[in-house]
């Protein structure tokens, strides 16, 4: 069996580490091992897997001294972890057909006039997530809390409704999409 394929994006401001399986696992209950195994797999390299908790929303985060913010996504088998000195989130998604017409019901018209292709509700879709996750707020709307504003046809800055700020960064391996959502620096 081959090893997983792996994916790094690191800046000064974060650092992404990602696994993905060789072969797409065909059903949900392989793809959802695949996903654990793969998650545990990059926590154990980053030596993080014994430090990690899990608020009562189910927000990730890590018993360490330090301020380091985590997150974490799966999707079509593969894995993502996240880190960053502020609060982040991560988001991947495996390419879907059912995606474009499912992101209308999270998104606004003026958010929905940026998709020109299936690939670009993709990025839109896991920027919500993201922010959402980075967010770490309780009932908020996708829909009327996160709003997406674009750059260059990509996502490049999510407005909460609470008047903060998210610094959106995209990426892309094979057939996965990424986002990352970090709070503007102060």
């Amino acid at each position: 069996m081959k090893p997983p394929a792996r994916f790094r994006l690191l800046t000064s401001d974060f650092r992404v580490f990602a696994a993905f399986p060789t072969l797409i696992p065909k059903n949900r209950l392989q793809r959802r091992r695949s996903e654990e195994a793969l998650k545990n797999l990059l926590l154990g390299d980053l030596k993080l897997g014994s430090f990690l908790r899990y608020d009562q929303r189910g927000k990730p985060y890590l018993a360490l001294p330090s301020s380091m913010h985590i997150s974490i996504s799966h999707s079509g088998g593969a894995a993502a972890v996240a880190l960053g000195d502020r609060e982040i989130g991560v988001d991947i998604q495996y390419f879907s057909e059912r995606l474009p017409r499912i992101i209308r019901r999270i998104s606004s018209h003026e958010e929905l006039s940026f998709i020109q292709t299936p690939e670009y509700a993709h990025y839109l879709w896991c920027a919500k997530e993201a922010a959402y996750k980075a967010a770490g707020s309780e009932g908020l709307s996708m829909r009327r809390d996160i709003s997406v504003q674009f750059r260059d046809g990509f996502p490049a800055i999510a407005r909460l409704s609470d008047g903060r700020i998210l610094e959106l960064t995209p990426f892309r391996f094979r057939l996965w999409f990424g986002m990352i959502a970090l709070t503007r620096a102060r």
